[in-house]
């Protein structure tokens, strides 16, 4: 899904210069940190990382990928949000 009006995040992580599955682990951390319904803003450049942290994120419920940029220059931005409480 790309998305022209992007979310306004509550918080920020730049993991550009990381690799999986590390990618996936500083964004489970600090989804952990959130309030359930907050939005994480995620910044990429390891590829595998456009598919992978989605999927982990969706796998493991932890939150639903509102939003997320079309890949420019190698670089991907992603908003999820935190999945609210059961």
């Amino acid at each position: 899904m790309t998305s022209k009006n992007n979310p306004s995040a509550d918080v920020t992580i730049d993991l550009r210069g990381k690799k999986c599955p590390m990618t996936f682990v500083y964004t489970k951390l600090e989804l952990e940190r959130l309030d359930p319904g907050q939005i994480l803003e995620i910044l990429l450049n390891y590829a595998p990382s456009f598919t992978n942290v989605p999927r982990s994120v969706q796998l493991q419920e932890l939150g639903e990928v509102i939003s997320e940029s079309a890949e420019t220059g190698g670089e991907k931005t992603l908003w999820i949000k935190k999945k609210l409480n059961n």
